[in-house]
């Protein structure tokens, strides 16, 4: 159960949690998956893997700053989230019990963007709003926008945010056993 690379390579080799028994060894792989993004990450100031940085950034930036527009200051879908709430809804008349995983975003890249920090902070309180009132878990990664690791490019995981993200369903696939 070696840590997998975000781009299907390998990813840290040895490092294997315990038997099915008991827990992987979290703190382990969570610092193998840093390491990893560390490695990757080494020639620019953001975090971003170098070879995404090399091949695509300048493109991405220009595209964001370019393409994406705020209309009348509505930043988010109206109809997109009704539609997350209406999945909320099935998951809770139909007894599935779901995690819902709260991603970040590049905060250093989009802050370059339409969508500053107050408009993701805003999106981010309106998933965990949606979340209270359904009753459903949240793993909330929102407070890793500015770990410079924890993405590999502008709202990929690395290494590093998929372990975290592999411990937070490990924990709770297995909290009810």
């Amino acid at each position: 159960h070696g840590l997998a690379a975000p781009d299907g390579g390998a990813g840290a080799p040895g490092v294997h949690g315990s038997s099915t028994d008991s827990a992987p060894n979290w703190q382990a792989l969570i610092a193998e998956g840093r390491a990893c993004a560390e490695r990757a990450s080494q020639g620019n100031e953001y975090g971003f893997y170098d070879s995404w940085y090399r091949s695509s950034y300048r493109g991405w930036l220009a595209g964001a700053q370019k393409n994406w527009k705020v209309a009348d200051g509505k930043y988010w879908s109206t109809e997109e989230l009704e539609d997350f709430e209406l999945m909320l809804e099935v998951c809770r008349q139909t007894g599935v019990e779901p995690l819902v995983v709260i991603q970040p975003v590049k905060g250093a890249a989009y802050d370059q963007t339409a969508y500053t920090r107050d408009a993701r902070a805003d999106y981010y309180d309106m998933i965990r709003t949606a979340c209270s009132r359904a009753g459903a878990r949240v793993a909330d990664f929102s407070d890793k926008e500015y770990d410079p690791l924890f993405l590999r490019d502008y709202s990929h995981p690395s290494a590093y945010g998929s372990a975290c993200y592999s411990q937070a369903m490990w924990e709770f696939w297995t909290a009810s056993e």
